[in-house]
């Protein structure tokens, strides 16, 4: 009977250790615990948004890669271990799922914390300022409430003539094409716009110019998939950065379409 109890207490520890180390999810050498993963996502996502929103600070290439690369030292990881680990997990997307709903929770939580400090909008003054003001990462798929992602913003005193508006957003795991626009709207009744297909994973920026001899209501716009079956999509550092006038910038106009519409009246 002694015997027969140790027995059964040595097959119950087995399956008990089993289970906990099934439950613990390991990652192959070289790709980073997906609580490791979570927190470098967070600290990554936090350096993009410093970046864009001082974006004269920061405005060169290799000023961006000094920032990431603080975040990589932080974390004591280099480039070749984050696409190591960014490519495994693409190849198991329930756990990359799992990862970015927590990356998500996070900032929000965060973002919640701070309050308005964190939450800018287009009424702060500035150079250049980052008018997004939802989150900065979403996970798309058929469980999503919508395949959109819409966004609207209204005229307000920090407005000027010949402000332009860049949506930019990074896009992983895509199995079908999208498109991203934004658009302008005056008070002549017409409408400046700008379109793009989102067909491969990587970035996508957008920027539309406002006319400096019209008057602007509201800016607004959308990112879009057509999903099916399974398909799902990471959309990651999500921004729409206001810049001032720039002649460089504004000699992009020709590449905006327009159309004119009559509202209706209220």
């Amino acid at each position: 009977m002694h015997d027969m109890t140790k027995i059964m207490t040595t097959v119950l520890t087995t399956v008990l250790l089993a289970i906990t180390l099934s439950s613990c999810h390991p990652t192959p050498k070289g790709v980073l615990s997906e609580k490791k993963m979570t927190k470098l996502l967070i600290d990554l996502h936090k350096a993009e948004g410093l970046t864009e929103i001082q974006y004269k600070q920061y405005a060169s290439d290799s000023m961006k890669l000094q920032v990431k690369q603080a975040v990589y030292n932080r974390h004591n990881i280099d480039q070749a271990t984050f696409d190591s680990s960014l490519m495994w997990y693409g190849h198991h997307l329930d756990r990359y799922s799992e990862i970015y709903e927590n990356v998500i929770k996070e900032l929000e939580e965060e973002v919640e914390k701070a309050g308005s400090v964190a939450v800018v909008t287009t009424s702060i003054m500035g150079d250049s300022v980052n008018a997004w003001n939802g989150s900065m990462n979403y996970i798309i798929n058929r469980r999503s409430p919508s395949s959109h992602i819409d966004f609207n913003i209204k005229k307000d005193h920090a407005w000027e003539k010949g402000d332009s508006y860049t949506l930019q957003f990074k896009s992983f795991n895509q199995a079908t094409s999208g498109e991203a626009a934004v658009f302008i709207d005056y008070d002549n009744n017409t409408t400046d716009y700008i379109t793009q297909k989102v067909e491969e994973d990587g970035w996508t920026n957008i920027t539309v110019i406002m006319d400096t001899l019209r008057n602007p209501v509201n800016v607004y716009g959308f990112i879009n998939f057509d999903l099916s079956h399974d398909d799902e999509v990471f959309i990651d550092s999500l921004s729409l950065v206001r810049r001032r006038f720039s002649p460089a910038i504004y000699r992009r106009r020709h590449n905006q379409s327009r159309f004119n519409f009559t509202r209706d009246a209220r």
